[in-house]
């Protein structure tokens, strides 16, 4: 049984390893080197320079200004989304018919954002001169409609798991649906929860693409995100900020993956 099973583990990773070499060869070492580019003083003389371009990029007003509204954004995005989400998957254990409703809330995800955006712009007139509330609404609201209903299934998969007996106990002892809910289902379904937010932070990360289309390369202050700093140094071509502004915002993606992580390892962990 052992030898059997190392053949298994053998092929497995036979089996895994081009995908592996792919990944190292297309993410791992392209970062690797914007990281070595983010320590050197330009790309030509290659001069080590330190953390130089780390204390100008962090010193920059509009790279702190950025920083600001992108977590402003995710706060908003995943924050609400995460709650309507919430909403969505209590009214969908109420759902006789459930396939086509899971249809439904996953198929915006699929829709082309360029098409999606192209009708955002007619409803909110968006452009470079939005105002704060009308850009706010529009990016936001965009957010919900696209990635809420993926998260609802998320939450829902886990909802379905909880057991039918601790269910019925709270019906017993007189709760009712919504208190069930928010104090017996939301808690048993906490792994389900924290792959969700982990999930909806992936796409709020993502979320420069639609703002891109709703606002163009320079955005009214409000919309301006770590991603529009970058976007404009590369056409400057001051490559050394692009390298320290990416490698920040990816420690930046990293801490808000650690925070939320827990939520979910520390139920898969229970339930080992």
């Amino acid at each position: 049984m052992k030898g059997s099973k190392r053949a298994v583990d053998l092929k497995l990773c036979a089996l895994g390893l081009p995908a592996a070499l792919m990944f190292f060869a297309l993410y791992i070492v392209p970062f690797g080197m914007t990281g070595w580019y983010s320590l050197l003083n330009n790309s030509f003389a290659r001069e080590f320079a330190g953390l130089s371009n780390y204390i100008r990029v962090l010193g920059n007003t509009n790279f702190r200004l950025a920083v600001k509204n992108t977590l402003t954004i995710l706060l908003m995005t995943v924050g609400g989304a995460a709650l309507l989400a919430g909403v969505l998957a209590f009214l969908l254990l109420r759902v006789r018919r459930t396939i086509p409703a899971l249809f439904i809330l996953v198929l915006p995800l699929f829709t082309p954002s360029v098409s999606i955006t192209t009708l955002w712009q007619a409803v909110f007139h968006t452009s470079a001169f939005t105002s704060p509330g009308s850009a706010y609404g529009a990016l936001v609201s965009l957010y919900l409609w696209k990635y809420s209903g993926t998260a609802a299934v998320l939450l829902y998969v886990g909802l379905r798991g909880v057991e039918r007996d601790i269910l019925s106990a709270a019906a017993l002892d007189g709760a009712g649906a919504l208190r069930t809910y928010l104090c017996i289902s939301l808690p048993c379904a906490q792994a389900h929860a924290g792959l969700m937010l982990l999930v909806l932070l992936m796409y709020a990360f993502q979320l420069y693409k639609e703002s891109y289309l709703l606002f163009g390369a320079y955005p009214c202050r409000n919309m301006y995100m770590i991603q529009h700093y970058i976007s404009n140094h590369f056409n400057k071509l001051n490559f050394q900020n692009v390298a320290a502004s990416a490698v920040s915002l990816t420690a930046l993606s990293l801490l808000l993956y650690a925070l939320v992580y827990p939520l979910w390892r520390r139920r898969e962990g229970g339930k080992r």
